[in-house]
């Protein structure tokens, strides 16, 4: 019996669907990474995680 693969590892496309979805979101500097990641990590701000 063959199971059929996500869509992400058959080449439907997936890979090409999620690249369009995160050039949605602009990039942050690295600096603004890193500060993000420091409020998380000192804070667990989770509203710096998103």
């Amino acid at each position: 019996m063959a199971q059929s693969l996500p869509s992400i590892v058959s080449g439907e496309g997936g890979l090409a669907r999620y690249l369009e979805e995160i050039r949605r979101f602009p990039m942050l500097q690295p600096q603004e990474e890193y500060m993000l990641a420091k409020r998380y990590a000192e804070h667990e701000d989770t509203t710096a995680a998103h």
